[in-house]
Protein backbone atom coordinates (compact mmCIF):
# COMPACT_ATOMS: atom_id res chain seq x y z
CA UNK A 1 0.00 0.00 0.00
CA UNK A 2 1.20 3.27 -1.07
CA UNK A 3 1.39 6.48 1.36
CA UNK A 4 -1.26 8.03 -0.66
CA UNK A 5 -3.44 5.10 -0.05
CA UNK A 6 -2.49 5.32 3.66
CA UNK A 7 -3.45 8.45 3.92
CA UNK A 8 -7.16 8.08 1.94
CA UNK A 9 -7.90 4.85 4.60
CA UNK A 10 -6.67 7.62 7.80
CA UNK A 11 -9.13 10.25 6.50
CA UNK A 12 -11.97 8.12 5.70
CA UNK A 13 -11.78 6.16 9.40
CA UNK A 14 -11.11 10.14 11.01
CA UNK A 15 -14.67 11.12 9.27
CA UNK A 16 -16.36 7.63 10.29
CA UNK A 17 -15.17 8.34 13.85
CA UNK A 18 -16.39 12.09 13.71
CA UNK A 19 -19.74 10.65 12.79
CA UNK A 20 -19.65 7.88 15.21
CA UNK A 21 -18.85 10.29 17.58
CA UNK A 22 -21.43 12.92 16.67
CA UNK A 23 -24.51 9.97 16.79
CA UNK A 24 -23.49 9.17 20.46
CA UNK A 25 -23.59 12.68 21.94
CA UNK A 26 -26.87 12.92 20.42
CA UNK A 27 -27.48 9.28 22.90
CA UNK A 28 -26.75 6.58 20.11
CA UNK A 29 -25.31 3.72 21.43
CA UNK A 30 -21.96 3.19 19.85
CA UNK A 31 -23.20 0.08 18.44
CA UNK A 32 -26.25 1.33 16.96
CA UNK A 33 -23.94 4.91 15.70
CA UNK A 34 -21.51 2.89 13.98
CA UNK A 35 -23.92 1.13 11.75
CA UNK A 36 -25.77 3.99 10.86
CA UNK A 37 -22.84 6.33 9.99
CA UNK A 38 -21.24 3.41 7.73
CA UNK A 39 -25.09 3.13 5.78
CA UNK A 40 -24.81 7.05 6.04
CA UNK A 41 -21.09 6.99 4.20
CA UNK A 42 -21.93 4.63 1.73
CA UNK A 43 -20.04 1.34 -0.18
CA UNK A 44 -16.51 2.47 1.27
CA UNK A 45 -14.59 0.67 -1.98
CA UNK A 46 -16.97 2.70 -4.22
CA UNK A 47 -15.86 5.58 -1.83
CA UNK A 48 -12.37 5.37 -2.34
CA UNK A 49 -12.35 4.82 -6.00
CA UNK A 50 -14.42 8.25 -6.26
CA UNK A 51 -11.69 10.01 -3.94
CA UNK A 52 -8.97 8.41 -6.13
CA UNK A 53 -10.26 9.71 -9.41
CA UNK A 54 -11.20 13.35 -7.91
CA UNK A 55 -7.71 13.18 -6.61
CA UNK A 56 -6.02 12.18 -10.21
CA UNK A 57 -4.25 9.55 -8.90
CA UNK A 58 -4.02 8.08 -12.76
CA UNK A 59 -0.44 6.94 -12.72
CA UNK A 60 -0.29 4.67 -9.29
CA UNK A 61 -3.73 3.05 -10.92
CA UNK A 62 -2.04 2.45 -14.28
CA UNK A 63 0.41 0.04 -12.11
CA UNK A 64 -2.50 -1.66 -10.06
CA UNK A 65 -4.25 -1.76 -13.09
CA UNK A 66 -1.21 -3.68 -14.56
CA UNK A 67 0.02 -5.75 -12.07
CA UNK A 68 -3.70 -7.57 -11.64
CA UNK A 69 -3.72 -7.49 -15.34
CA UNK A 70 -0.19 -9.66 -14.88
CA UNK A 71 -1.50 -11.98 -12.20
CA UNK A 72 -4.90 -12.60 -14.10
CA UNK A 73 -2.93 -13.58 -17.28
CA UNK A 74 -0.62 -15.75 -14.98
CA UNK A 75 -3.76 -17.72 -13.86
CA UNK A 76 -4.30 -18.61 -17.30
CA UNK A 77 -0.99 -19.51 -18.98
CA UNK A 78 -3.00 -21.79 -22.22
CA UNK A 79 -5.37 -18.25 -22.94
CA UNK A 80 -1.96 -16.43 -22.35
CA UNK A 81 0.13 -18.09 -24.63
CA UNK A 82 -2.10 -18.67 -27.55
CA UNK A 83 -3.21 -14.87 -27.61
CA UNK A 84 0.22 -13.38 -27.34
CA UNK A 85 0.82 -16.45 -30.06
CA UNK A 86 -1.44 -15.44 -32.68
CA UNK A 87 -0.51 -11.57 -31.96
CA UNK A 88 3.19 -12.41 -32.33
CA UNK A 89 3.13 -13.55 -35.73
CA UNK A 90 0.31 -10.59 -37.29
CA UNK A 91 2.51 -8.27 -35.51
CA UNK A 92 5.47 -9.25 -36.24
CA UNK A 93 4.65 -9.83 -40.22
CA UNK A 94 3.36 -6.43 -40.28
CA UNK A 95 6.45 -5.08 -38.55
CA UNK A 96 8.76 -7.10 -41.40
CA UNK A 97 6.83 -5.59 -44.19
CA UNK A 98 6.80 -1.96 -42.60
CA UNK A 99 10.51 -2.20 -42.25
CA UNK A 100 11.03 -2.66 -46.22
CA UNK A 101 8.07 -0.32 -46.78
CA UNK A 102 9.56 2.20 -44.23
CA UNK A 103 13.46 2.12 -45.73
CA UNK A 104 12.69 1.75 -49.36
CA UNK A 105 9.51 4.28 -49.84
CA UNK A 106 9.19 6.33 -46.90
CA UNK A 107 12.59 7.19 -45.40
CA UNK A 108 14.58 9.92 -47.78
CA UNK A 109 17.19 8.66 -50.26
CA UNK A 110 20.54 8.64 -47.99
CA UNK A 111 22.18 11.61 -49.34
CA UNK A 112 22.54 15.45 -49.35
CA UNK A 113 19.24 17.41 -49.89
CA UNK A 114 17.56 14.48 -51.68
CA UNK A 115 14.56 15.91 -52.78
CA UNK A 116 17.41 18.10 -55.21
CA UNK A 117 18.22 15.04 -57.26
CA UNK A 118 16.45 14.51 -60.48
CA UNK A 119 17.09 12.52 -63.23
CA UNK A 120 17.41 14.65 -66.88
CA UNK A 121 15.86 12.10 -69.96
CA UNK A 122 15.16 12.11 -73.77
CA UNK A 123 13.97 9.01 -74.60
CA UNK A 124 11.82 7.56 -77.97
CA UNK A 125 8.35 6.55 -76.32
CA UNK A 126 6.97 4.92 -79.50
CA UNK A 127 8.98 2.00 -79.13
CA UNK A 128 7.77 -1.46 -78.55
CA UNK A 129 9.38 -1.30 -75.07
CA UNK A 130 10.15 1.05 -72.32
CA UNK A 131 13.89 2.83 -72.27
CA UNK A 132 15.00 3.65 -69.05
CA UNK A 133 15.38 7.40 -68.42
CA UNK A 134 18.47 8.67 -70.06
CA UNK A 135 20.23 10.78 -72.61
CA UNK A 136 21.59 9.42 -75.58
CA UNK A 137 25.45 10.10 -75.37
CA UNK A 138 26.01 12.40 -78.09
CA UNK A 139 23.14 14.55 -75.92
CA UNK A 140 24.72 13.72 -72.73
CA UNK A 141 27.72 15.63 -73.97
CA UNK A 142 26.47 18.54 -75.15
CA UNK A 143 23.74 18.85 -72.06
CA UNK A 144 26.87 18.85 -69.59
CA UNK A 145 28.01 21.91 -71.21
CA UNK A 146 24.84 23.89 -71.96
CA UNK A 147 22.83 23.18 -68.81
CA UNK A 148 22.39 26.03 -66.26
CA UNK A 149 19.30 24.59 -64.18
CA UNK A 150 21.21 22.16 -62.37
CA UNK A 151 23.98 22.91 -59.96
CA UNK A 152 25.51 19.86 -61.60
CA UNK A 153 25.14 16.95 -64.05
CA UNK A 154 26.21 13.74 -63.75
CA UNK A 155 26.15 10.23 -66.21
CA UNK A 156 26.64 6.81 -65.37
CA UNK A 157 26.29 3.48 -66.80
CA UNK A 158 25.71 0.01 -64.65
CA UNK A 159 28.26 -2.70 -65.68
CA UNK A 160 29.62 -6.15 -64.69
CA UNK A 161 33.09 -6.63 -64.03
CA UNK A 162 35.02 -9.67 -62.78
CA UNK A 163 37.31 -9.01 -60.30
CA UNK A 164 40.47 -11.32 -59.90
CA UNK A 165 43.60 -11.99 -58.31
CA UNK A 166 42.01 -11.72 -54.77
CA UNK A 167 41.17 -15.25 -53.91
CA UNK A 168 38.31 -16.91 -56.73
CA UNK A 169 37.51 -14.79 -59.24
CA UNK A 170 34.28 -13.26 -58.55
CA UNK A 171 31.61 -11.36 -60.64
CA UNK A 172 30.51 -8.16 -59.79
CA UNK A 173 27.95 -5.36 -60.21
CA UNK A 174 29.94 -2.17 -61.00
CA UNK A 175 29.46 1.12 -61.99
CA UNK A 176 30.71 3.23 -64.88
CA UNK A 177 30.25 7.44 -63.72
CA UNK A 178 31.18 10.70 -64.38
CA UNK A 179 34.09 12.22 -62.07
CA UNK A 180 31.21 14.46 -60.62
CA UNK A 181 29.23 11.87 -59.98
CA UNK A 182 29.55 11.30 -56.16
CA UNK A 183 29.53 15.51 -55.38
CA UNK A 184 26.69 15.17 -57.22
CA UNK A 185 24.80 13.21 -55.39
CA UNK A 186 26.38 14.88 -51.96
CA UNK A 187 28.38 11.92 -50.80
CA UNK A 188 32.19 11.39 -50.26
CA UNK A 189 34.43 8.34 -49.77
CA UNK A 190 34.88 7.61 -46.47
CA UNK A 191 38.36 6.26 -47.23
CA UNK A 192 40.27 8.16 -49.89
CA UNK A 193 39.36 10.23 -52.17
CA UNK A 194 36.55 11.05 -55.44
CA UNK A 195 37.12 11.16 -58.94
CA UNK A 196 38.91 13.85 -60.81
CA UNK A 197 38.02 15.73 -64.43
CA UNK A 198 41.41 14.33 -65.84
CA UNK A 199 40.33 10.30 -64.97
CA UNK A 200 37.29 10.84 -67.34
CA UNK A 201 39.85 10.27 -70.08
CA UNK A 202 40.42 7.32 -71.84
CA UNK A 203 43.85 5.82 -70.49
CA UNK A 204 43.95 8.06 -67.64
CA UNK A 205 40.76 5.94 -66.07
CA UNK A 206 42.75 2.89 -64.53
CA UNK A 207 41.43 3.60 -61.28
CA UNK A 208 38.35 2.28 -58.89
CA UNK A 209 36.37 3.03 -56.38
CA UNK A 210 35.31 0.18 -53.81
CA UNK A 211 32.25 -0.40 -52.17
CA UNK A 212 31.94 -0.64 -48.19
CA UNK A 213 30.63 -4.23 -48.51
CA UNK A 214 33.05 -5.85 -51.30
CA UNK A 215 36.11 -3.95 -48.92
CA UNK A 216 35.39 -5.68 -45.70
CA UNK A 217 34.74 -8.93 -47.63
CA UNK A 218 37.07 -9.10 -49.80
CA UNK A 219 40.21 -7.09 -48.54
CA UNK A 220 39.12 -7.63 -44.48
CA UNK A 221 38.74 -3.60 -44.16
CA UNK A 222 41.98 -2.97 -45.05
CA UNK A 223 43.12 0.55 -44.24
CA UNK A 224 46.05 0.40 -46.47
CA UNK A 225 43.87 -0.25 -49.34
CA UNK A 226 44.24 3.03 -50.72
CA UNK A 227 46.87 2.81 -53.86
CA UNK A 228 46.45 -1.29 -54.39
CA UNK A 229 46.22 -2.51 -57.64
CA UNK A 230 43.57 -4.68 -58.53
CA UNK A 231 42.58 -6.61 -61.32
CA UNK A 232 39.19 -6.05 -63.47
CA UNK A 233 38.20 -7.91 -66.52
CA UNK A 234 41.99 -8.50 -66.36
CA UNK A 235 43.08 -4.71 -66.29
CA UNK A 236 44.84 -3.17 -63.35
CA UNK A 237 43.36 -0.74 -61.44
CA UNK A 238 44.15 1.35 -58.86
CA UNK A 239 42.11 1.64 -55.57
CA UNK A 240 41.60 5.44 -54.54
CA UNK A 241 39.35 5.27 -52.39
CA UNK A 242 36.04 3.36 -50.61
CA UNK A 243 32.68 4.56 -50.19
CA UNK A 244 30.78 4.77 -46.76
CA UNK A 245 28.42 1.87 -45.29
CA UNK A 246 25.40 1.86 -47.25
CA UNK A 247 25.93 2.90 -50.11
CA UNK A 248 25.11 1.30 -53.58
CA UNK A 249 23.91 3.17 -55.40
CA UNK A 250 22.41 2.06 -58.06
CA UNK A 251 21.08 -0.73 -57.44
CA UNK A 252 23.50 -2.54 -55.27
CA UNK A 253 26.55 -1.51 -56.84
CA UNK A 254 30.20 -2.80 -55.38
CA UNK A 255 32.55 -0.53 -56.82
CA UNK A 256 32.93 2.32 -59.64
CA UNK A 257 34.92 3.50 -62.16
CA UNK A 258 35.56 6.46 -64.51
CA UNK A 259 33.50 6.82 -67.60
CA UNK A 260 35.60 7.57 -70.03
CA UNK A 261 33.73 8.19 -73.15
CA UNK A 262 34.42 7.90 -76.48
CA UNK A 263 32.10 8.07 -79.40
CA UNK A 264 31.41 5.58 -81.89
CA UNK A 265 29.67 6.56 -85.28
CA UNK A 266 27.90 3.52 -85.81
CA UNK A 267 26.34 3.19 -82.30
CA UNK A 268 24.62 5.45 -79.54
CA UNK A 269 24.32 4.29 -76.06
CA UNK A 270 21.61 5.82 -73.40
CA UNK A 271 23.12 7.13 -70.13
CA UNK A 272 21.13 7.47 -67.33
CA UNK A 273 21.82 11.34 -65.62
CA UNK A 274 21.51 12.80 -62.37
CA UNK A 275 21.45 16.25 -61.85
CA UNK A 276 21.20 18.54 -58.86
CA UNK A 277 18.36 21.38 -59.53
CA UNK A 278 19.57 24.98 -58.60
CA UNK A 279 17.34 26.18 -55.03
CA UNK A 280 15.93 28.89 -57.65
CA UNK A 281 14.77 26.89 -60.48
CA UNK A 282 11.80 24.34 -61.29
CA UNK A 283 11.59 21.02 -62.29
CA UNK A 284 9.17 22.36 -65.30
CA UNK A 285 12.31 25.42 -66.09
CA UNK A 286 14.65 22.75 -66.13
CA UNK A 287 12.48 20.56 -68.60
CA UNK A 288 12.13 23.51 -70.94
CA UNK A 289 15.89 24.27 -70.70
CA UNK A 290 16.33 20.94 -71.89
CA UNK A 291 13.94 20.95 -74.67
CA UNK A 292 16.17 24.41 -75.83
CA UNK A 293 19.22 22.29 -75.89
CA UNK A 294 17.92 19.19 -78.28
CA UNK A 295 16.25 22.04 -80.85
CA UNK A 296 19.45 23.70 -81.07
CA UNK A 297 21.49 20.27 -81.68
CA UNK A 298 21.27 19.22 -85.51
CA UNK A 299 19.06 16.38 -85.95
CA UNK A 300 20.53 12.88 -86.06
CA UNK A 301 18.49 11.31 -88.98
CA UNK A 302 19.12 7.62 -87.60
CA UNK A 303 16.48 9.04 -85.10
CA UNK A 304 13.95 10.52 -87.75
CA UNK A 305 10.93 8.00 -86.95
CA UNK A 306 11.64 8.29 -83.30
CA UNK A 307 9.19 10.56 -80.89
CA UNK A 308 10.84 11.55 -78.38
CA UNK A 309 9.80 13.46 -74.70
CA UNK A 310 11.73 15.34 -72.18
CA UNK A 311 11.05 14.74 -68.57
CA UNK A 312 12.75 15.68 -65.20
CA UNK A 313 12.47 12.87 -62.94
CA UNK A 314 12.74 13.23 -59.38
CA UNK A 315 15.47 10.24 -58.35
CA UNK A 316 12.94 8.94 -55.81
CA UNK A 317 9.95 8.47 -57.80
CA UNK A 318 11.85 6.83 -60.68
CA UNK A 319 13.59 4.23 -58.02
CA UNK A 320 10.70 3.10 -56.51
CA UNK A 321 7.94 3.86 -59.22
CA UNK A 322 7.62 -0.41 -60.51
CA UNK A 323 7.79 -1.56 -56.45
CA UNK A 324 5.75 1.18 -54.70
CA UNK A 325 1.97 -0.30 -55.54
CA UNK A 326 3.38 -4.24 -54.74
CA UNK A 327 4.73 -2.97 -51.35
CA UNK A 328 1.72 -1.18 -49.96
CA UNK A 329 -0.61 -4.16 -51.46
CA UNK A 330 1.43 -6.20 -49.67
CA UNK A 331 1.45 -4.45 -46.56
CA UNK A 332 -2.54 -4.18 -47.13
CA UNK A 333 -2.75 -8.16 -46.95
CA UNK A 334 -0.50 -8.15 -43.81
CA UNK A 335 -2.36 -6.04 -42.39
CA UNK A 336 -5.46 -7.91 -42.86
CA UNK A 337 -3.49 -10.79 -40.79
CA UNK A 338 -3.64 -8.23 -37.98
CA UNK A 339 -7.39 -7.55 -38.51
CA UNK A 340 -7.71 -11.57 -38.54
CA UNK A 341 -5.58 -12.35 -35.33
CA UNK A 342 -7.45 -9.41 -33.63
CA UNK A 343 -10.83 -10.93 -34.39
CA UNK A 344 -8.86 -14.54 -33.21
CA UNK A 345 -7.91 -12.78 -30.05
CA UNK A 346 -11.43 -10.74 -29.23
CA UNK A 347 -13.20 -14.28 -29.39
CA UNK A 348 -10.84 -15.62 -27.26
CA UNK A 349 -11.50 -12.63 -24.33
CA UNK A 350 -15.54 -12.93 -25.21
CA UNK A 351 -15.32 -16.37 -23.81
CA UNK A 352 -12.64 -15.88 -20.82
CA UNK A 353 -15.31 -12.31 -20.13
CA UNK A 354 -17.49 -15.29 -20.36
CA UNK A 355 -15.63 -17.62 -17.27
CA UNK A 356 -14.77 -13.96 -15.07
CA UNK A 357 -18.50 -12.34 -15.42
CA UNK A 358 -19.27 -13.76 -11.49
CA UNK A 359 -15.56 -11.60 -11.09
CA UNK A 360 -16.67 -8.80 -12.60
CA UNK A 361 -20.08 -8.64 -10.97
CA UNK A 362 -18.46 -9.14 -7.64
CA UNK A 363 -16.42 -5.95 -8.05
CA UNK A 364 -19.26 -4.21 -9.30
CA UNK A 365 -21.17 -5.06 -6.15
CA UNK A 366 -18.43 -3.60 -4.21
CA UNK A 367 -18.34 -0.60 -5.23
CA UNK A 368 -15.87 -0.61 -8.18
CA UNK A 369 -17.51 1.60 -11.63
CA UNK A 370 -18.87 0.36 -14.90
CA UNK A 371 -16.05 2.19 -16.75
CA UNK A 372 -13.40 0.85 -13.80
CA UNK A 373 -14.07 -2.27 -14.73
CA UNK A 374 -13.87 -2.00 -18.19
CA UNK A 375 -10.54 0.10 -17.98
CA UNK A 376 -9.04 -2.92 -16.10
CA UNK A 377 -10.17 -5.28 -19.17
CA UNK A 378 -8.96 -2.83 -21.43
CA UNK A 379 -5.73 -2.71 -19.55
CA UNK A 380 -5.78 -6.71 -20.07
CA UNK A 381 -5.91 -6.54 -23.43
CA UNK A 382 -3.01 -4.28 -24.34
CA UNK A 383 -0.67 -5.91 -21.70
CA UNK A 384 -1.22 -9.12 -23.84
CA UNK A 385 -0.81 -6.98 -27.35
CA UNK A 386 1.99 -5.68 -26.14
CA UNK A 387 3.49 -8.69 -25.00
CA UNK A 388 2.92 -9.71 -28.40
CA UNK A 389 4.53 -6.71 -30.14
CA UNK A 390 7.30 -7.77 -27.81
CA UNK A 391 7.77 -11.26 -29.56
CA UNK A 392 6.94 -9.98 -32.93
CA UNK A 393 10.01 -7.97 -32.49
CA UNK A 394 12.11 -11.47 -32.85
CA UNK A 395 9.90 -12.67 -35.34
CA UNK A 396 10.33 -9.38 -37.39
CA UNK A 397 14.28 -9.74 -37.26
CA UNK A 398 13.62 -13.24 -38.97
CA UNK A 399 10.65 -12.20 -40.86
CA UNK A 400 12.71 -9.23 -42.60
CA UNK A 401 15.80 -11.78 -43.31
CA UNK A 402 13.68 -14.05 -45.54
CA UNK A 403 12.03 -11.15 -47.17
CA UNK A 404 15.28 -10.12 -48.52
CA UNK A 405 16.44 -13.30 -49.65
CA UNK A 406 12.81 -14.04 -51.57
CA UNK A 407 12.91 -10.66 -53.27
CA UNK A 408 14.06 -10.94 -57.16
CA UNK A 409 17.52 -10.01 -57.04
CA UNK A 410 18.07 -6.60 -58.94
CA UNK A 411 14.14 -5.22 -58.68
CA UNK A 412 13.73 -3.73 -55.64
CA UNK A 413 15.73 -0.92 -54.39
CA UNK A 414 17.73 -0.19 -51.57
CA UNK A 415 16.92 -3.58 -49.93
CA UNK A 416 20.49 -2.72 -48.63
CA UNK A 417 18.80 -0.02 -46.60
CA UNK A 418 16.35 -1.81 -45.10
CA UNK A 419 16.67 -3.41 -41.52
CA UNK A 420 14.75 -3.40 -37.61
CA UNK A 421 15.52 -0.10 -36.97
CA UNK A 422 13.82 2.58 -34.56
CA UNK A 423 10.92 3.30 -36.83
CA UNK A 424 10.65 -0.27 -36.80
CA UNK A 425 10.35 -0.84 -33.29
CA UNK A 426 8.05 2.50 -33.05
CA UNK A 427 5.84 1.44 -34.93
CA UNK A 428 5.50 -2.17 -33.54
CA UNK A 429 4.70 -0.45 -29.98
CA UNK A 430 2.16 1.82 -32.03
CA UNK A 431 0.40 -1.01 -33.87
CA UNK A 432 0.68 -3.02 -30.27
CA UNK A 433 -1.40 -0.79 -27.81
CA UNK A 434 -3.57 0.01 -30.95
CA UNK A 435 -4.18 -3.63 -31.87
CA UNK A 436 -4.89 -4.14 -27.58
CA UNK A 437 -7.32 -1.74 -27.76
CA UNK A 438 -8.99 -3.17 -31.48
CA UNK A 439 -9.90 -6.25 -30.04
CA UNK A 440 -10.00 -5.46 -25.98
CA UNK A 441 -12.93 -2.59 -26.45
CA UNK A 442 -15.51 -4.71 -27.05
CA UNK A 443 -15.10 -7.80 -24.35
CA UNK A 444 -14.24 -4.53 -21.91
CA UNK A 445 -17.49 -3.14 -22.60
CA UNK A 446 -19.58 -6.51 -22.70
CA UNK A 447 -18.15 -7.54 -19.59
CA UNK A 448 -18.63 -4.49 -17.62
CA UNK A 449 -22.40 -3.54 -19.03
CA UNK A 450 -24.01 -6.94 -17.21
CA UNK A 451 -25.51 -6.58 -14.09
CA UNK A 452 -24.41 -7.96 -10.60
CA UNK A 453 -26.99 -9.92 -10.03
CA UNK A 454 -28.03 -11.64 -13.60
CA UNK A 455 -23.96 -12.71 -13.53
CA UNK A 456 -23.91 -13.45 -10.09
CA UNK A 457 -27.31 -15.42 -10.28
CA UNK A 458 -26.52 -17.63 -13.16
CA UNK A 459 -24.09 -19.32 -11.23
CA UNK A 460 -22.36 -21.71 -13.67
CA UNK A 461 -24.20 -21.29 -16.59
CA UNK A 462 -23.02 -20.32 -19.58
CA UNK A 463 -23.60 -16.40 -21.34
CA UNK A 464 -25.71 -16.71 -24.34
CA UNK A 465 -27.85 -13.03 -25.58
CA UNK A 466 -25.20 -10.32 -26.38
CA UNK A 467 -21.52 -12.73 -26.20
CA UNK A 468 -23.27 -15.05 -28.67
CA UNK A 469 -24.05 -12.17 -31.22
CA UNK A 470 -20.47 -10.75 -30.84
CA UNK A 471 -18.73 -13.67 -31.23
CA UNK A 472 -21.09 -14.41 -34.61
CA UNK A 473 -20.19 -11.23 -35.96
CA UNK A 474 -16.26 -11.12 -34.74
CA UNK A 475 -16.60 -14.74 -36.47
CA UNK A 476 -18.55 -13.66 -39.70
CA UNK A 477 -15.67 -10.56 -39.82
CA UNK A 478 -12.81 -13.03 -39.57
CA UNK A 479 -13.94 -15.08 -42.61
CA UNK A 480 -14.70 -12.16 -44.72
CA UNK A 481 -11.18 -10.79 -44.42
CA UNK A 482 -9.64 -14.33 -45.00
CA UNK A 483 -11.87 -14.31 -47.95
CA UNK A 484 -10.22 -11.40 -49.24
CA UNK A 485 -6.77 -12.40 -48.96
CA UNK A 486 -7.66 -15.91 -50.65
CA UNK A 487 -9.28 -13.81 -53.21
CA UNK A 488 -6.47 -12.01 -54.21
CA UNK A 489 -3.81 -15.09 -53.38
CA UNK A 490 -6.06 -17.02 -56.10
CA UNK A 491 -6.08 -14.14 -58.74
CA UNK A 492 -2.02 -13.65 -58.14
CA UNK A 493 -1.44 -17.28 -58.64
CA UNK A 494 -3.43 -17.62 -61.59
CA UNK A 495 -2.00 -14.51 -63.24
CA UNK A 496 1.59 -16.24 -62.27
CA UNK A 497 0.27 -19.13 -64.22
CA UNK A 498 -0.76 -17.20 -67.23
CA UNK A 499 2.48 -15.53 -67.30
CA UNK A 500 4.28 -18.86 -67.14
CA UNK A 501 2.29 -19.82 -70.15
CA UNK A 502 2.54 -17.18 -72.62
CA UNK A 503 3.70 -18.88 -76.03
CA UNK A 504 7.14 -16.77 -76.17
CA UNK A 505 7.73 -18.04 -80.12
CA UNK A 506 10.55 -20.62 -79.10
CA UNK A 507 10.81 -23.86 -76.70
CA UNK A 508 12.74 -22.96 -73.71
CA UNK A 509 13.20 -26.59 -72.27
CA UNK A 510 16.60 -28.13 -71.32
CA UNK A 511 18.00 -24.65 -73.03
CA UNK A 512 21.23 -23.54 -70.33
CA UNK A 513 22.74 -20.31 -70.96
CA UNK A 514 25.89 -18.51 -69.40
CA UNK A 515 27.29 -15.17 -69.82
CA UNK A 516 30.94 -14.66 -71.01
CA UNK A 517 32.11 -10.93 -71.27
CA UNK A 518 35.51 -10.72 -72.60
CA UNK A 519 37.86 -7.91 -71.64
CA UNK A 520 39.42 -5.81 -73.98
CA UNK A 521 43.06 -5.91 -72.38
CA UNK A 522 43.03 -9.93 -74.11
CA UNK A 523 40.41 -9.25 -76.85
CA UNK A 524 41.24 -6.27 -78.33
CA UNK A 525 40.07 -6.62 -82.04
CA UNK A 526 36.99 -8.47 -83.35
CA UNK A 527 39.32 -11.21 -85.07
CA UNK A 528 40.70 -12.62 -81.29
CA UNK A 529 36.84 -12.28 -79.92
CA UNK A 530 35.40 -14.50 -82.46
CA UNK A 531 38.46 -17.01 -82.66
CA UNK A 532 37.49 -17.47 -78.82
CA UNK A 533 33.71 -17.76 -79.58
CA UNK A 534 35.05 -20.17 -82.59
CA UNK A 535 36.68 -22.52 -80.03
CA UNK A 536 33.96 -22.35 -77.07
CA UNK A 537 31.35 -23.75 -79.55
CA UNK A 538 33.27 -26.21 -80.79
CA UNK A 539 34.30 -27.59 -76.84
CA UNK A 540 31.17 -27.39 -75.94
CA UNK A 541 29.42 -29.06 -78.66
CA UNK A 542 31.51 -32.07 -77.99
CA UNK A 543 30.04 -32.23 -74.32
CA UNK A 544 28.19 -35.17 -73.45
CA UNK A 545 24.61 -34.86 -73.97
CA UNK A 546 24.95 -31.75 -75.02
CA UNK A 547 22.76 -31.65 -78.64
CA UNK A 548 23.64 -28.22 -80.38
CA UNK A 549 25.31 -24.95 -79.30
CA UNK A 550 25.01 -21.21 -80.09
CA UNK A 551 26.11 -18.05 -79.27
CA UNK A 552 24.05 -14.50 -79.04
CA UNK A 553 25.37 -11.22 -78.24
CA UNK A 554 21.61 -10.57 -75.84
CA UNK A 555 19.67 -13.36 -74.60
CA UNK A 556 16.10 -13.31 -75.95
CA UNK A 557 13.81 -12.07 -72.86
CA UNK A 558 17.01 -10.87 -71.26
CA UNK A 559 15.48 -7.48 -70.32
CA UNK A 560 17.67 -5.71 -73.00
CA UNK A 561 15.74 -4.00 -75.85
CA UNK A 562 17.89 -4.01 -79.22
CA UNK A 563 16.58 -2.12 -82.36
CA UNK A 564 18.26 -1.10 -85.41
CA UNK A 565 19.25 -3.01 -88.85
CA UNK A 566 20.84 -6.16 -89.47
CA UNK A 567 22.34 -8.35 -92.62
CA UNK A 568 22.70 -12.06 -92.65
CA UNK A 569 25.85 -13.26 -94.26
Amino acid sequence: MTQRDRDLEDEIAAHLRLAVADRMARGESREQAERAARREFGNLTHVKEVTREVRGIRFERLIQDVRYGLRALRRTPAFTAIAVLTLALAIGANSAVFSVVNNVLLQPLPFRDPARLYLVSHTPTNLPFELPPGLADRLYIAYRERARAFESVAGYQRQQVTLSGVGDAARLFGTRVSANFFTTLGVAPAVGRSFVADEEIPGRDRVVILGDRLWRQRFNADQAIIGRTISLDGMPRTVVGVMPAGFTFPASADLWTPMAMTLDPGNSFIVPVVGRLRDDVTPQQAKSELESIVQSLPSDPRGASFKSVAEIIPLKDNLTKNVRRPLYIFGGAVGFVLLIACANVANLLLIRAATRRQEMAVRVALGASRSRVARQLLTESVLIALIGGAAGVLVAFNGVRALLAMAPEGRIPRLDEVQVDGWVLAFTVIVSVLTGILFGVVPALSGARRQPHEALGQGTRTVGGAHNRLRATLVTGEIALALVLLTGAGLMIKSFVLMRSVDTGYNAANVVTMAVDLPRSGYPDAGRVQAFHARLLDRLARMPGARSVGAVSFRPMGGMGIMGDFKVE
